[in-house]
Formats: C-alpha cells, structure tokens, sequence
C-alpha cells in the first residue's frame, strides 16, 4: 500500500521503472485483465517489495494497514482533484478509479495472509 501510495502521490517507490514500451502491454495483459476479472492473479512479489519484518502483532498490523489505507485515499483524491491520471513505472499512465480498484483486487488476495486483521472488511 505504501509504495502504491508513492505512485499516486507522484514520489518514487520501489515498483521497478520498466521500459515505456512495455508498460502498454502489461497494462493490457495484467491491469486491465485483472479489472476486467475481478480477481487478482497468483503471483510471487518481487523481493524489494517483500517486508523485511511485519507487524508484532495483528493489533499492530490493523493500525498499519488503516494508516496505510488512509494515505493511499488521501493521495487518489488529490491526484483525482488534480484531473491526471495515476502514473505507474509498470503500466503506464491510468486512470486514478482504476489504480484504485486494482489496489481494492491485490488487497483482497492478501486477505488470507491477514486473518483477524481485516476480518471486517468486505
């Protein structure tokens, strides 16, 4: 969510900076086909965005991830206020509700690695 966070916002992140002629492509293969799903695919994270320690505990992870949450909306609001879309290193430029929607998708595939953190959400 951070560094998702760091996208929106237009500050840099650890998300590789993949070629611009890439980015159409996988925007098509994997952004919009995981929009179009409703599902996010199983896949393994790449290592700078694998956490080097977690929260100690789910009370802990609850409060992280809510500020975590909070600041990603924060900034989707002000890029959305601001008219331009959400410039990603990896698909290219899109539209802020669908830089949303897809962080809502990888969210609820993580669900199961966070029981009793989210157990509220839908």
């Amino acid at each position: 969510m951070d560094e998702s966070t760091n996208v929106v916002a237009g500050y840099p992140s650890k998300f590789p900076k993949l070629p611009f002629f890439l980015r159409p492509i996988l925007r098509i293969l994997f952004f919009r086909r995981t929009l179009r799903k409703n599902v996010f695919p199983k896949m393994k994270a790449i290592a700078a965005l694998d956490p080097a320690s977690g929260s100690a505990t789910p009370s802990e992870a609850h409060v992280r991830l809510e500020a975590s949450v909070r600041r990603f909306d924060q900034a989707c609001r002000a890029r959305a206020a601001s008219g331009q879309d959400v410039k990603s290193t990896i698909f290219g430029a899109v539209p802020v509700a669908e830089f949303a929607r897809f962080q809502e998708l990888h969210i609820r595939h993580h669900r199961l690695q966070l029981p009793g953190v989210i157990a509220g959400s839908r």
